[in-house]
Order: C-alpha cells, then sequence, then structure tokens
C-alpha cells in the first residue's frame, strides 16, 4: 500500500493543525451517497480536539503584544473541558503556569486529569453557577492577582482569526476546492465563524450550518453556546450570527442557518463507530434543514 510522504521532524506544538480529512462511505445512509461527506479529524490534534488551534494562537498572538510572559504571566479561564487541555498542553510547552475552571460533574473527570497531567491546577466550581459563576470566578482571580491571563475564548478575535487563517484553508485544499455546505457544531462559535468566513470568500454560494444537539425532538432550548448567550435563532454568539438579514455587528460571519438534532443520534453513531455493518441514523430534519429550500423546524430561518 502506498503511503503518503511522512513530514520533517518538527516541536510538539508545530503538530497542532493539518488535520487529515476522510471520505465518509459505510455510515452514510443510502439515500444520500450521491452527495461526497467529508469529516475532518480533529481529534489527530495533539490534545486530541480543534480547541488546540485557538488556545495555541490566542496565547501565541498575546506573546507577540507583549501581554504576557513565560515564568511570569498564569494563564486563567473557564471551560468545558477542551479548551482548557489546550491551554495546559500550550503552558507545559511554552513554561506557563495554568489554571483551568471547569463545573464539578463527573463526566468531565478525564478531562481534570488530563490537564493536570500538563501541569495545570484545576479549580471546581458548582454546575448550578452556570457560565455567570464561573465568570465571576475568573474575574475576582483576575483582581487578585495582577498576573493572571485571561484568554476570553468566548470573545477572543484571535479564536475564530485562526480557523480562517488555517481550518479553513485546510478544508479547502482537502475537498479540492469544491465546498456546498459546511456543517460544524457550536461551542464559542469561533470555527463556524472563521471558518465560514473563509470558505465564503472563496465560493460565496458555501452554505454554512451552525448544529447543536438537544435531548427532545420539540425542545424550544435555543441554540446557544458555553457562553450561555442568547438564543443563536435571534442574536449572535460572541463570534457568530444566524439567519440574520443584515449584516452582524463587528468581524462576526454569518452561519445561514442553525439545526438541532436530537442527542440519540450522536449517541448512536458513537457506539456504531464507522465501520457500521447499518448506515447511522442522520436525522432526517436535519438533512433537510440543510437543503435548498427545505427549512427544518430545528432550523433558523434561511439568510436572505
Amino acid at each position: 500500500m502506498d503511503t503518503a510522504p511522512l513530514p520533517p521532524a518538527c516541536s510538539y506544538l508545530e503538530t497542532v493543525g493539518n488535520t487529515p480529512m476522510v471520505k465518509l462511505d459505510r455510515c452514510v445512509p443510502a439515500a444520500s451517497k450521491q452527495a461526497t461527506i467529508l469529516c475532518k479529524l480533529e481529534m489527530q490534534n495533539p490534545g486530541g480536539s480543534l480547541k488546540d488551534r485557538i488556545a495555541l494562537n490566542m496565547i501565541e498572538e498575546a506573546e507577540a503584544r507583549g501581554d504576557i510572559t513565560p515564568g511570569k504571566t498564569t494563564i486563567i479561564d473557564f471551560t468545558s473541558g477542551n479548551t482548557g487541555i489546550g491551554y495546559a498542553m500550550v503552558a507545559a510547552a511554552k513554561g506557563y503556569k495554568c489554571i483551568v475552571i471547569m463545573p464539578k460533574v463527573r463526566p468531565m473527570l478525564e478531562r481534570y486529569l488530563i490537564c493536570r497531567q500538563f501541569g495545570a491546577e484545576v479549580h471546581l466550581f458548582n454546575p448550578s453557577l452556570g457560565a455567570p459563576g464561573a465568570l465571576k470566578y475568573v474575574k475576582d482571580q483576575l483582581a487578585a492577582n495582577p498576573h493572571y491571563w485571561w484568554p476570553n475564548q468566548l470573545g477572543n478575535p484571535d479564536n475564530p482569526a485562526v480557523h480562517e487563517r488555517t481550518t479553513g484553508p485546510e478544508i479547502w485544499k482537502q475537498a479540492g476546492g469544491a465546498v456546498d455546505y459546511f456543517i460544524h457544531g457550536i461551542g464559542t462559535g469561533g470555527c463556524v465563524a472563521g471558518v465560514g468566513k473563509y470558505l465564503k470568500s472563496v465560493n460565496p454560494k458555501c452554505r454554512v450550518t451552525a448544529h447543536a444537539h438537544t435531548r427532545t425532538h420539540r425542545s424550544t432550548t435555543p441554540l446557544s453556546g458555553l457562553s450561555m448567550s442568547p438564543s443563536l435563532d435571534v442574536a449572535p454568539l460572541p463570534h457568530t450570527s444566524v439567519g440574520r438579514s443584515s449584516p452582524p455587528p463587528g468581524d462576526r460571519a454569518r452561519a445561514d442557518r442553525g439545526a438541532r438534532a436530537h442527542r440519540r443520534f450522536a449517541q448512536a453513531a458513537r457506539r456504531r463507530r464507522l465501520g457500521a455493518r447499518r448506515p447511522l441514523p442522520v436525522p432526517r430534519r436535519l438533512r433537510q434543514g440543510t437543503r435548498e429550500g427545505q427549512p427544518s423546524p430545528y432550523s433558523a430561518p434561511p439568510a436572505s
């Protein structure tokens, strides 16, 4: 079997990005076989997620501005886990102290352990306090410690910027310059914003869907990110807007529509993996929500 040339030896942080892309086959329902569905394997980043990209970029841009100094600055932020792992990894490689704030919930135990293995402190808070409680804790720590630095992943423009500069071009190149739809889960909104902005710059007809899961088909819970910000259906996350008829404020990118799918579809996909005999249960309404002229009840209105 022929293999691609191996890249030259590099530093640990240089392994962030340039992740592989695969074409989905057996897990695609027969009705969708006519489409080419590609999946970007961001779990191949050294910290295990695409959040390595934003952690590295936010820290390196702050270094370039002279905002932080290795051995002197402590990085502190709250996270659901993956960005915290990214912070801890980059801090360990560059010589920073790092404090990761996360909700105390049992399913996140593995993330606590990974952050601590990288040398970061993990401070846990009562999840009932939500993001406002975590934000208050971070601000209290900043006020008491002048050498602490808050990347603020939810509002930092260096978050979507790295996806516009790296992730978007990688996707375009790996797809052979043919991307009609980009679908991505909503967290901070940075990836949807950055990648969406780039893809629309090279293909204005590319449709961008911001996707979130829901517990029930009839859920009226607004699409929102970790920021607990207003509903994506009516207002933007820090970096993204969905279905707005007027240009969003600042340098935010527009997502053409939002979509939800019941979380059991994700659970089924996780159980069956990609080598399943039966096709994964792609949500019918989500498929409709990404087709022209077929709005989904779980989608924001199409962009005008």
